[in-house]
């Protein structure tokens, strides 16, 4: 599972946050629900997105941005697959 997308299954994605908690992730949102902080800064190399807590329904996600840190409570539905970043 590691570094490997997970797609479309919501039990798998679960499975996945849970067990990236406290780790960089990469998130792709699904088209219609697309968040700017998440995609163009997280998901570069010039921040990060860290999983902080993630349930049946919900993920709080730590944002760090070029000017600044963020935690944004993100819903499950509106992600598309997470992968581990590998450092």
């Amino acid at each position: 599972m590691e570094g490997s997308p997970l797609n479309e299954d919501r039990k798998a994605l679960q499975k996945a946050a849970t067990s990236y908690i406290g780790r960089k992730v990469k998130l792709e949102m699904k088209e219609d629900h697309m968040d700017v902080d998440i995609v163009m800064y997280g998901n570069t190399k010039h921040g990060s997105n860290t999983i902080i807590d993630a349930d049946e329904e919900w993920l709080l996600v730590h944002i760090v941005k070029p000017k600044g840190e963020m935690d944004k409570l993100i819903r499950l539905a509106s992600v598309s697959s997470i992968s581990e970043v590998q450092e």
